[in-house]
Parts: structure tokens; sequence; C-alpha cells
């Protein structure tokens, strides 16, 4: 009599492991002591996406491993090992697991414990197998259900469960609704579907069910049913085998009276839809999109296959489904006609400004099934609103910039030329000297916020002419960026034409732009210019222009512009900036569009901002004729003349005369024109006529320099007059000539400023 050989642990072992292998199931046996595995086998560690190797160098200790658990499962099974420690069980748990791949993947884990002689656990054994496969096959068995339920109980098809024989197993509403009958007729009373069927159709039942028994399910056809009440019915019906095994269907039938009807709708309603300029879509409950017009897909450049059956978070991406599309969607299924405009990114057309109107769609029994999206592209509408405010609240500024900066200048004038006067009667070392050079600092910054309040002045003109942009590009630029961080790529093309402008504004508008690009770079960055031509024949990307014009884009890589603030960055005084008169881009708005030029600006927030400029081109070479080309100067002693000065502020009436005096003129005052043409006229008829009048262009209650100027030329045609303005951006100082001037003072002027122009004019004598 043989005997079975003895079976050792290792056997066991062996056993143990090939059992596993064929099972696809891992194990590992895991030290309770030392909190170490002591064994882990390749399918185990196959599971968790490595080799036994690589797991037992990387997860040896249990809190190691339980890394690989998926956060939202790591308390649950945590817990569960803790409840079969204490109650001695087998641990049987399902969970989810964090490959080192970073797949995620579900497990079934069954773990027991082994004990010492004295009843205590000193080993654990664990198996584990992937179960994800099972579970999604669940989740899909579920989700069929689910969907069978919700087709079955259907308003718009009705559906009938048999067997082979045609006994109706069950029918939803739909179809007794359809057929007149009632579920005790179909079901108590055993009514066979094919009884249904007037004779003449029954072959194509027949093919039917040959066609389902090669395919599974057949093809949908037209036939008729019977109605209760002996009428036909003109339906549709296809069906699919439900059971192999039992040979049962699932059929559906559609009543084609009312769909036929419906058809001749849709094709209408389609026909109009399909060609709507406006973008329109319907999706369901879950966002899902079910269709889409032609507008639709052409706008966002995608096929339909693209749309349909995704979500808006697939095709757009999660961020601007969750901000923006999902709240306002979730209240239109709320039952609300939801209307808002935003910036949507379009293929090939950049950023469009969006007008968007979400609305319930319901189905016959007025229950919620969708939302109808209608997108109207109303971008240069908005910006021509933009524009058209913007331009509103510059205007009424400019109500009140006129006289307010000609006041102020005035007053400006006056300290300007008295410390002037009095540093130049200190010695440098004397202590109050830097406080008067400090004054003197201060007041010419205030002189800087009058000229860009100045901008705004209703009929400030800037003076235009033929102007080199590249070369006001280096200047300014670098002048802005000395000392700065920031790297300057500058991509200009050979061939740039010039830009009929005002060369000192244009410079303003490119010095603001470039130390608002600096702000937004504090830790450096690169700032990018480039430039094209833009021909009359291709611009249709800038209606508001007419003719050749350049396109300046100045692009930088700085924290970027918050959709709360980029439409109000145009605003005069609105700033984020600590510091800052607020003034700097509303200037810049107002400059270009004194210059029948367009400004706009795209930014991405934490990213970029780029201005975009357009102006009109120059083509010709021909400079403007109101230049101050001279560079002479006086010497004070050698200066000579009768200067006559017609202000009606006393301050600067005096101070103008002892500069004057200063410079080795003799002088005479005059408060209006009225005077100023008297003491003219009296100084002729005695032998001692004036060489100069210089007036001030704005006398309240009194006849200004305008008038003045063109009664004193009709007198004299020989005067020679210098209009003196602090609203420096009035017409007659735009173009002086044109009205009879032989030069201009902006006031605050310096004394430099005084001497020059006036050694100018009296030199051309």
């Amino acid at each position: 009599m043989s005997t079975a050989p003895e079976t050792t642990p290792e056997d066991t072992l062996q056993l143990l492991q090939q059992a596993a292998r064929i099972a696809q199931i891992g194990y590992c046996v895991y030290d309770i002591g030392s909190e170490v595995y002591i064994s882990v086998s390749e399918q185990y560690a196959q599971i968790f996406g490595c080799t036994a190797d690589q797991f037992m160098a990387s997860f040896r200790a249990l809190e190691e491993d339980m890394a690989l658990v998926h956060s939202e499962d790591r308390e649950e099974l945590a817990q569960a090992y803790d409840n079969a420690y204490e109650s001695r069980e087998t641990l049987d748990i399902e969970y989810r697991i964090v490959r080192t791949d970073g797949c995620i993947r579900y497990v079934h884990e069954i773990s027991e414990y082994i004990y010492d002689d004295a009843g205590t656990p000193v080993r654990e054994l664990c198996t584990l197998q992937d179960i994800t496969e099972r579970r999604l096959a669940d989740e899909k068995i579920r989700s069929y259900a689910a969907r069978f339920e919700k087709w079955k109980e259907s308003n718009f098809i009705g559906v009938i469960h048999s067997n082979a024989e045609g006994k109706i197993l069950d029918a939803n509403t739909a179809l007794l609704a359809m057929l007149g009958y009632s579920q005790q007729d179909l079901l108590e009373n055993c009514i066979d579907w094919t009884r249904l069927t007037p004779p003449e159709f029954l072959h194509l039942d027949k093919q039917a069910m040959e066609e389902a028994a090669v395919r599974g399910s057949w093809t949908p056809f037209e036939k008729e049913y019977f109605h209760k009440e002996g009428h036909r019915v003109p339906i549709a019906i296809g069906g699919s085998v439900l059971s192999e095994d039992t040979r049962e269907y699932i059929v559906f039938v559609v009543d084609l009276s009312e769909r036929k009807k419906a058809e001749e709708a849709l094709r209408k309603y389609d026909h109009i839809v399909s060609n709507s300029s406006d973008l329109l879509a319907l999706m369901d409950r879950n966002f899902v999109y079910e269709t889409v017009n032609t507008a639709y897909l052409e706008q966002f450049n995608l096929e339909l296959e693209q749309l349909i059956g995704h979500t808006p978070s697939e095709v757009f991406g999660d961020q601007i489904f969750k901000t923006v599309i999902e709240p306002k969607a979730k209240r239109c299924l709320e039952g609300d006609v939801v209307r808002f405009r935003n910036w949507i990114r379009l293929p090939g057309r950049g950023k469009r400004f969006m007008d968007i109107v979400y609305s319930p769609y319901y189905d016959l029994e007025g229950t919620i099934q969708g939302i109808v999206v209608g997108q109207r592209d109303v971008t240069e509408q908005y910006e021509l609103e933009e524009e058209l405010l913007t331009a509103r609240k510059l205007e009424s500024i400019g109500l009140l910039a006129g006289g307010i900066a000609h006041d102020f200048n005035n007053v400006l004038a006056g300290l300007f030329g008295n410390i002037e006067l009095a540093q130049r009667k200190l010695q440098p070392e004397h202590e109050a000297y830097a406080n008067i050079q400090t004054a003197g600092q201060a007041l010419k910054k205030a002189s800087g916020m009058t000229q860009q309040l100045l901008t705004f002045a209703k009929g400030g003109d800037p003076i235009i002419e033929a102007t080199d942009v590249a070369q006001v590009i280096q200047d300014s630029v670098q002048f802005s960026l000395s000392g700065s961080n920031v790297t300057t790529v500058i991509n200009l093309p050979d061939d740039l034409w010039q830009v009929r402008a005002d060369q000192g504004q244009l410079s303003q508008v490119l010095t603001n732009l470039t130390v608002n690009a600096d702000h937004a770079m504090p830790n450096g960055g690169t700032l990018t210019i480039e430039a094209r031509n833009v021909g009359a024949t291709d611009s249709q990307m800038a209606p508001f222009l007419s003719g050749d014009f350049i396109e300046l884009s100045i692009r930088d890589e700085g924290i970027g512009i918050s959709a709360e603030h980029i439409g109000k960055i145009f605003d005069p005084y609105f700033t984020t900036k600590q510091t800052g008169s607020g003034l700097g881009l509303a200037s810049v708005h107002s400059i270009i569009a004194k210059h029948s030029g367009r400004i706009s600006v795209d930014s991405t927030l934490g990213s970029s901002t780029t201005f975009t400029l357009q102006l009109p081109a120059e083509t010709s070479s021909t400079q403007c004729a109101d230049e101050v080309t001279s560079n002479t100067t006086t010497n004070a002693n050698s200066a000579s003349g009768r200067i006559l000065v017609m202000d009606d502020d006393e301050m600067i009436r005096d101070l103008s005369v002892s500069l004057l005096q200063s410079f080795g003129y003799a002088t005479d005052t005059a408060v209006n024109g009225e005077e100023a043409l008297e003491k003219y006229s009296a100084a002729s008829k005695v032998g001692e006529p004036f060489d100069l009048v210089i007036m001030d262009l704005t006398i309240p209650g009194g006849l200004g320099g305008r008038d003045t100027a063109e009664r004193l030329l009709a007198a004299d045609p020989e005067a020679r007059a210098i209009v003196s303005s602090g609203y420096s951006t009035d017409p007659v100082m735009a173009h002086y000539s044109d009205y009879g001037f032989k030069g201009r003072l902006v006031k605050p002027f310096r004394i430099a400023e005084l001497e020059k122009e006036v050694a100018r004019v009296m030199e051309a004598l």
C-alpha cells in the first residue's frame, strides 16, 4: 500500500503560487510585528503597475502601501482593516487603487490573519484581484437598464416586450395610447402582437424575424397596426432580440401620422435654422449637444461629429464650462431664459464678443428636456458702443479741461518764472537753492499733468505732419525703459510708411504704453513691438478706418488685465495703481481718436497684454510747414526792441515784463485786446512803434489774441505777434501761422523758451 508524499510548507506555497497564477490573483504576505511585507507575488505587483522587486523597494511598509489606495477610499479601507483585526474575521472588500502609471483600477481584496500558538496575529495573507472590467460591465448593465426604462416610458415611441410567439409580455404607456388599449387588454387577454397587424403586412413581420435571427435585430420598416376601434394606424417598427436564450424581443413602434406632420414642420424649421447666420444649438439636460446648425459649425471650425454627443466641457475646455456655461445652463434648466454676453475665441477670428441666449426646451408634457442655445456675434456693435461711451466720457471732461488748464497754466507760468528768477539770483551753495530747485521740479510735474488734461480739451487739435514712426518708437521706448530690467524686441519692416501724426503726442502715446508695460513686468520680461503696412485694399479687418494705415502692436509678458477691468482702462481717472493719475491710457485713447485712428487691447490674465494701434499712413514725404526750426538764441546784453505784452493776468504781465527787460527789451503792457490796439496805434503815431506783441489767446470778457491779431494785421500788415496760452491744444496754438502769428508760447513757459522764441521772431525783422 503506497503512502502520499509528505507536504512541506514550501510545497504549499508553490501550490498557492500556481493557483494564484491560474486565477490571475495576486497575493502577498505581511508581517504584523515588523509592519513590512515578507513576500509579494508578481501578479500582486503587476496589479499596481510594477514588478515585485519594485513594489518591495518602494512600498515595503503598510503606510507606504496605502499611498497606492485612491485618496477617497483610504479611510474606509483603514477602518475595515481595524475591524477585521479586532473581530478576527476575514477582510473582504472592494476599493480603488491608483497604479504607479496614474491609472485608476478597482480591486477585490480578501485578507486573513495567521495566528501563533498563543492566538496572536503574526501574519496577514492577502489576495488581490483586478475587477475593473467587471465593475465597468456592471455599470454598463445598470446604465442600459436605466436607458431601457427611459425608452420604454417615452412619450413619443411605443415599446413592446414580447416572446418569439408574439405574446405581449409588457408594453409602455405610449403604445397603449397609440392603439387605444389598456394593460388588461394586452396582458390579461393575451393579445398576440402579430394579431394587431393587417394580413398584407405579415410577410414583412416574417422577414423581420428572419433578419433578427441572423443579425440580432431588423431594419426598421413601415407598416400598419389595427387600432382597438378598428381603424388603421400608420407606423414605423423596429426591434431587436432581447434574450438569445428565450428569444424575447424588444419592439419600438412610432405613429407615423403625427411624425409626418412633424417632419414637414421640421423640414421648414430646419431650412430656417440651417440658413440662419446666428449660431444655434440644442443641448440635453446633461449638457450634451444633440444638434447644431451650419453657422455654429462654421464659426467654431468643427465637424458635426466633434459636437454631437459631446459636452461643451469636452469641446471648449473645463474652465470656460465651469465658470461661464454651467452656472447659466443650470438656471435655464430651472425654467429661466438666460441672456448674457461673453468673449469667445473663434478659430481664425480671435476673440469675438457674443450675445448669448439660453432658452429651456420643453417636451409635449411641458417638462424641460434641454437647452436651446442662440449666439450672435456682436463684436463690432459692442466696440462701437464702447467707443461711443468712451468718447462721451472724454467729451464731458473736455468741457472742463480747457478752462481749468488755461487758468492753472497761468498760475504755473507765474510760479515757474518767479522761481527761475529767484534761482538765478542765488548761488548754488545757498541754503535755499535746493528748496527752490525741488519746487521747480514739482511744478514741472504739475505742468505735465496739466498737459495730459489738455489732451481731452474739446477742440484741441494735434499738429499733424508726416512723422517717422520708426524713429519715434526707438526714441520713446529707449528713453522710457532706461534702467529697466525689461528686454525690448522691435520688429519693424524696412519699408514701413510714415504716419500722419503729431510727433510729440505720438511720443506721449508710446511712452505711456511702454511705461505701463514696464510696470506690468516688475520681475522683468520681454516687450515686443511690431508694425506693418496695411493697404486700403486689405483693410477689411479695420472697418473704422479708410485708406492706407499702419498697424502697431505693443505686447508685454506681464500680469495681464482682468475681465472686470479691461472695459474701463480707457476711462479718465480709472487706475488700479497705488500711484498715478489715471489719465495715461485715457490720454492715449483721446490722442489716437484725434488722429482719426483706433486703439484696441487684448489681454490674458497672468500672461500678457497687447495694445494694437492703427494710424493713418502718410505715403508721401511732405512735411508740415508749421514747424519752429530755428535754434537761434540771443544774448540778453545785445537784445533790443520794444515789446507789448497783452495778458489779463497781472502776475503774468509783471513776470513777462521783468523777464523781457532782463533780456534787454523795452516793454509796455495791456490788459485786453482793445487796450493793446490803442497802445500799438499810439506808439506808431509818436514814432516809437512796437516791434512785437505777445498776446494771451483767451481774455475773459475782453478781446482775445485771435481777434486782436486779426484787427492788428488789418491795420498794420507788417505787425508781428506771438500767441501765448495755457490752452496748448487750441487750434490757434496748433496752427498759429494760419491766424497771422509768427510764433507761439505755451504756458507755463520757461525763461529759456521765452527768450528763444522772442529772439527768433525779432531776428526775422
